[in-house]
């Protein structure tokens, strides 16, 4: 099962007894429970929310959210506690305005040495197949910006090339994907109003191997406070690959 896949590469780097963590966006399925483990959690929505998303979304349960412990849309970063030993976010970074900021509020909350451990939608096998991966000056203009929500072009282009995809057929080369050009109407009035409203998209986009260069030269250049420890390729007939990043000193 990928869930317990990954929930493996997590413990070879945590010892749940003895070591304090935090997950981001957990919602019903953490990777490690508070009866396991003394874990906390972080989430841009209350638990409430979290769990009457839950209860309208299919697979899903809200009788299994986890108890949010800090809110960051109302707190933010200077909420949550620092010095833990692990954080775990799946399925997180993508949604960051700033990503070069997101890692560095993270980073601020790990201990030297401390684990970040992540999950990341390969875009060849989910809803922004027809989306352009995120280049790294696209990555440093946000941070330049200093963006904290996200743009025009990010909304739009999350809305008009979004298209199910079923990553198994993709992954067996069985269906031909061509882009079925709808008109920008509706996608354009959802961009423009990221001036009134926060839109939650996907900000960037990547597949395993562009993920992989940008944050060996992140790293590598003191952009972001982590060391690579590894990237896992996406798994066969899966949509998504890990990733575990070391903090490092300045």
């Amino acid at each position: 099962m990928r869930f317990d896949k990954y929930k493996a590469v997590l413990l070879r780097y945590v010892h749940l007894a003895e070591m304090r963590g935090l997950e981001i966006g957990a919602l019903d399925l953490p990777f490690v429970t508070p009866d396991e483990g003394k874990v906390e959690f972080a989430d841009y929505a209350t638990t409430e929310e979290l769990r009457e998303r839950a209860r309208a979304a299919p697979g899903h349960s809200p009788e299994f959210v986890v108890p949010v412990d800090y809110v960051l849309r109302t707190g933010g970063w200077e909420s949550v506690p620092n010095e833990y030993d692990w954080i775990a976010a799946a399925h997180v970074i993508e949604h960051a305005p700033s990503m070069i900021d997101w890692l560095r509020s993270v980073g601020e909350k790990l201990k030297d040495r401390g684990i970040l451990f992540l999950v990341i939608p390969d875009k060849r096998y989910t809803f922004d197949f027809f989306r352009p991966e995120s280049t790294l000056g696209k990555i440093f203009a946000d941070y330049l910006y200093k963006k904290t929500t996200p743009g025009i072009s990010e909304v739009f282009d999350g809305y008009y090339y979004s298209r199910a995809i079923n990553h198994t057929s993709v992954w067996q080369n069985d269906t031909k994907f061509d882009f079925d050009v709808q008109p920008t109407e509706t996608a354009l009035a959802l961009a423009q109003s990221t001036a009134d409203q926060y839109v939650d998209v996907h900000c960037n986009v990547f597949s395993d191997k562009s993920f992989s260069i940008t944050m060996e030269i992140l790293c590598r250049e003191g952009w972001v406070p982590f060391a690579v420890e590894e990237i896992g390729a996406v798994g066969p007939y899966e949509a998504d690959f890990h990733c575990v990043l070391r903090k490092v000193s300045p």
